[in-house]
């Protein structure tokens, strides 16, 4: 049974309660990382339509924590979930502590329910009341990154789709993806953002070509914007078929890539080479995690970077 782990790229070990050893990661963003319960009967969640029913916030650098009761109306469906700081202007480099979020999106596995969503505030320490998106329903993915783009957050979904859940209008709206030309499976598609901050798209179309599209927010469309050869960024024993994408960074705008040899990191705006991270190719899903610590009694802040991966 696989079982979480920290993988970091810097002297930084992250304080990991060990009663979380058994829980599954789901997303890290500003500091915090999110865990949910394993399914007791079966780790295949998306096929068992068996779901977890609470949710663990934990702050690595401190080893505080916060446990969730999800609704109890949900817990028939399969759901993927969000952490986000709730402080307006932070730069979220040291939001150690401040209030925070959890969005929660539940597809419905029986397909005879629309999707749903809600926020938790942790100053409220409540949920919302859920939003619905009615047909064509929209397939949430388990345990894949979201991106968080302002007041919205977006989940790649089955059947070609992104769904987009407005948390300041409390609305949920479903976006084709990019039209493909040639065959790309799922596990070779991951949601980015592009420079400037807009919404990415990102698939490995043949065996190593990285394509990047942006959409224009007037209109929707999507714009292919960058082709990068793999072959040219990974090592030469690193070029295989089956090319994962696996995870990304926002902010610094990493993509986190699994081959057979291991785990590797690419920045998209850069052409450096990629950096291999770990030889645990076994490795299915990553939530980078970034935070910044600043001592109480220094001036000089401890920057830290880490992977949580599974």
């Amino acid at each position: 049974m696989a079982r979480p782990a920290f993988v970091p790229t810097t002297a930084f070990r992250p304080i990991f309660p060990r009663r979380l050893v058994d829980w599954l990661p789901c997303d890290c963003r500003h500091g915090r990382a999110l865990f949910i319960t394993r399914d007791s009967q079966s780790s295949q969640l998306f096929i068992t339509g068996r779901v977890p029913k609470q949710i663990v916030v934990l702050d690595p650098m401190t080893g505080a924590d916060k446990l969730l009761d999800v609704p109890e109306m949900w817990s028939y469906m399969p759901w993927s979930a969000a952490v986000f700081c709730a402080v307006g202007g932070c730069n979220h480099l040291n939001c150690h502590g401040g209030p925070f979020r959890v969005a929660l999106v539940c597809s419905d596995s029986r397909k005879r329910k629309p999707t749903i969503a809600a926020v938790y505030s942790s100053e409220t320490d409540a949920w919302s009341d859920p939003t619905y998106i009615g047909p064509p329903y929209c397939f949430v993915m388990l345990r894949r990154r979201s991106v968080l783009l302002g007041n919205a957050l977006y989940f790649l979904c089955g059947r070609n789709s992104i769904l987009e859940f407005d948390m300041a209008r409390m609305r949920l709206a479903a976006i084709p993806s990019p039209p493909f030309v040639d065959h790309v499976y799922s596990c070779g598609t991951c949601l980015v953002t592009v420079e400037g901050g807009g919404l990415g798209f990102a698939a490995i179309v043949g065996q190593s070509r990285l394509h990047l599209w942006s959409m224009e927010e007037a209109t929707g469309r999507w714009n292919l914007c960058a082709v990068k050869d793999l072959e040219t960024l990974l090592p030469r024993y690193a070029i295989s078929p089956m090319i994962a994408l696996i995870g990304f960074a926002e902010g610094v705008r990493v993509i986190v890539v699994r081959k057979r040899t291991g785990i590797f990191t690419i920045e998209l705006g850069s052409s450096e080479r990629a950096m291999e991270v770990t030889t645990r190719s076994e490795i299915n899903v990553a939530f980078p995690f970034m935070s910044f610590c600043t001592p109480v009694l220094l001036r000089e802040g401890l920057s830290n970077e880490l992977m949580m991966v599974i």
